[in-house]
């Protein structure tokens, strides 16, 4: 029953080295990955993809964790193996110092793109918002202008008034706005058709403009959460590796 634990430390400390290196590992290709395809120019790609880096972050610095307790309980079970895996040992050191600079790089980058996206995408409302106010004018010129139209002939037509108001056609809160109409000339009932038109029209450049504002606030609001969190956690990880790499710096070379 003794022997038990001495034959299950190796293992341990052989499990730990190889999980800590396939979590590294697993990071890091997904990092070289979401460089395929890359798109340079757009701030949204940079915004993405540092997000995407940050949010992995932590899977790496758990890996050098395990890493570095499979080495040390090894070393402790033969202190010789520290002559073994020499290359893997020294990528295991200076992976923490090399990933440090990369999220201290990755936070203020993650900031102006954020930012630049953020105005990019406010653009974008605003350009669509325009289309729709264009769209909306065209429509309200076409309407417009049959509605007059219709009510020339309406009004023109001698009884046809009458007649299509005693066939239930017209509906009933129109009736009384349009039997003012009668007899007037054609000049009013355009003043008449374009104060309607007015009306309905600012109604509905009220609801794209309470749209815009709302699509707008959406936007700011996901860009400013998503900006705090991703530089919260990009900072926690600089300490993190930081510290990893300033713990490794300060051994001396005897304990390498």
């Amino acid at each position: 029953m003794a022997a038990a634990p001495s034959s299950v430390a190796p293992l341990a400390a052989r499990a730990l080295r190889l999980v800590g290196l396939v979590l590294v590992l697993s990071v890091l290709v997904d990092y070289v990955a979401s460089l395929v395809g890359a798109n340079w120019s757009e701030p949204r790609w940079y915004v993405a993809t540092s997000s995407q880096w940050i949010d992995r972050g932590v899977v790496p610095l758990v890996g050098l964790t395990f890493w570095f307790s499979g080495d040390w309980l090894a070393q402790q079970l033969d202190p010789l193996s520290v002559t073994q895996q020499k290359l893997i040992r020294a990528i295991a050191r200076i992976l923490p110092l090399v990933l440090t600079v990369i999220f201290i790089l990755a936070v203020p980058i993650h900031l102006s793109n954020a930012f630049t996206s953020q105005a990019q995408r406010l653009e974008e409302v605003q350009q669509q918002v325009q289309q729709q106010q264009q769209a909306l004018d065209l429509q309200f010129q076409g309407a417009i202008a049959q509605q007059k139209q219709q009510l020339k002939q309406l009004f023109g037509t001698p009884g046809l008034f009458e007649q299509v108001k005693a066939s239930g056609q017209i509906p009933a809160d129109q009736v009384g706005e349009l039997e003012k109409l009668v007899g007037k000339p054609e000049a009013e009932i355009d003043r008449f058709v374009d104060q309607r038109a007015a009306e309905a029209k600012q109604t509905q450049e009220a609801e794209i403009k309470a749209n815009q504002e709302k699509q707008s606030n959406l936007i700011r609001r996901e860009v400013t959460a998503n900006t705090i969190r991703t530089s919260l956690l990009g900072i926690l990880l600089v300490i993190g590796y930081g510290g990893i790499s300033w713990g490794i710096l300060r051994q001396s070379p005897n304990h390498n």
